[in-house]
Formats: C-alpha cells, structure tokens, sequence
C-alpha cells in the first residue's frame, strides 16, 4: 500500500540515482514504496535553486520545513487555530487549507504553509483537536466538473489505485455505491 511518508536520506540517494537513470516518477514511487505525490513532492519542495536534485540538500531542506511548521504554530496559534477550524467545522482537505492560507494576505501576511507541513503538524498533535483520526471525514467535494477525490484513508482501505474502474449504482434515495471492476489477467 503506497501512501505519503517521511523519506530517509537513504531513500533520497535512492530518487537521486533513479532519476540519474532516467526513470519515470512512477517507477521511483514503486522502488521506494511511496505514492507518486510524495516523489513530485520531494522533487518540488526539496531540490535546489537551479531545479537539480540533491539528496543532502534535501535531507536539510526536508528538516527545515518540519521545524517551521512547528515554530509558525507556536508563533502564530491563530495559525493553528484556523487549520482546526477548517477541518472540523468545515470540513475542507488540506489541500485547500493551505490554498487559502498563502491566498489570505490579510489574516496570514507572508504566509505559505504546505500540505505536508500541514499533515505532519496534525501528527505531531500542533493542531488543536485535531488527529490524523478526526481529520478522516467521510466527505467530499465535487469540482472540476464532476470529479470526485476519493480521502486517501479510503483509498486505503479499500485499496482503490489510479487508473481502477468502477461501475456505478444511484439508488432511489440518491445514495452512490461505486463497484470496483476487477481486470482480468
């Protein structure tokens, strides 16, 4: 089961080497046992000024940011305060969390927050009343013309992937049951 996760300056000598080889995203997300979000992730927030990848820059990058999230939450509570908010009350992902953080200059100025600061702030318990627990909801949101995100806890225990397709069922009371179609071998 593939899933984002902290990666080892082990594992970031690992995407440096497979990336030297040519390999596709997919590929080194397969090799290391993590989603392809994690590795576009890495390679995005971690690699240098000039875009190449560094495994050692990388380590200090990765580190940095987990301390920063720590000390933004210590300084700024209504920082802390409102991710709480908008996971409790209003039920948003923290994908659109951090959107509106770096979008509100008036409440937030200078701010940028993240996703995986966001997460990781969560597990180490920096969000008030929040736990990686309260934060699964069984909501979702339509958008770009009707697609659906799926909570990455469900895809996890279901063990749903992209690219699975499913047969769908709308039932009188409009409730939505989804069948994953198995392919055949």
């Amino acid at each position: 089961m593939k899933k984002n996760s902290h990666l080892t300056l082990e594992s970031r000598h690992k995407i440096k080497q497979l990336m030297d080889d040519q390999c596709p995203i997919k590929l080194i997300a397969d090799n290391l046992g993590v989603s392809r979000g994690t590795i576009y992730n890495e390679i995005n927030l971690n690699s240098l000024p000039d875009g190449t990848y560094d495994p050692e820059y990388a380590e200090i990058q990765s580190s940095l940011r987990r301390n920063h999230i720590k000390a933004k939450t210590e300084k700024f509570p209504a920082l802390a305060d409102f991710i709480a908010e908008k996971i409790l009350v209003d039920h948003l992902s923290v994908e659109q969390i951090s959107a509106m953080i770096c979008a509100d200059k008036d409440n937030f100025p200078d701010q940028t927050i993240c996703q995986g600061s966001i997460y990781n702030s969560i597990k180490k318990g920096l969000i008030p009343g929040v736990t990686m627990e309260t934060y699964k909801s069984n909501r979702t949101k339509m958008f770009s013309n009707g697609l659906l995100r799926l909570p990455n806890w469900v895809k996890e225990q279901t063990n749903f992937v992209d690219g699975d397709e499913f047969e769908i069922d709308i039932s009188v009371e409009n409730q939505i049951t989804f069948r994953k179609i198995e392919k055949e071998k």
